[in-house]
């Protein structure tokens, strides 16, 4: 996503950027694939805070730009999907799909797991 948005707006100083650029690239990018363009509008509002706090800009472009609506999907997979899918995964993977089904954590979350915090009581995530 940051290279979408570097090469988009890399061109600009950052004191040039306007809401008006920010909501052009996220309706083109919207188009298409609006759940990219919003997360690509999460990065770039994250991005605007930390120029704001160092003083680049006086105020976040992005605040203004409205995300495209999103639905959560309702959709369970099926045992034979989740086989099939774990089948053809690598070892490493097999093992986080195992390990997110067993405990209910996040992606992020088990793949930040330390040694030490596997133990013979079990997996402590705080």
């Amino acid at each position: 996503q940051l290279d979408r948005l570097k090469r988009a707006f890399g061109h600009m100083r950052p004191s040039d950027l306007r809401p008006s650029h920010i909501a052009k690239y996220h309706d083109l990018v919207g188009d298409k694939a609006p759940f990219q363009a919003n997360r690509e509008l999460a990065l770039m509002t994250h991005v605007c805070k930390y120029a704001v706090r160092w003083g680049h800009i006086d105020d976040n472009p992005c605040r203004e730009v409205q995300r495209f609506p999103e639905q959560a999907r309702e959709r369970y997979i099926s045992d034979a999907e989740y086989t099939a899918a774990r089948d053809i995964a690598p070892l490493w993977v097999q093992i986080i799909m195992d390990l997110a089904y067993v405990t209910g954590q996040r992606r992020i979350d088990l793949l930040s797991l330390t040694r030490n915090q596997i133990t013979d009581q079990g997996i402590l995530i705080k």
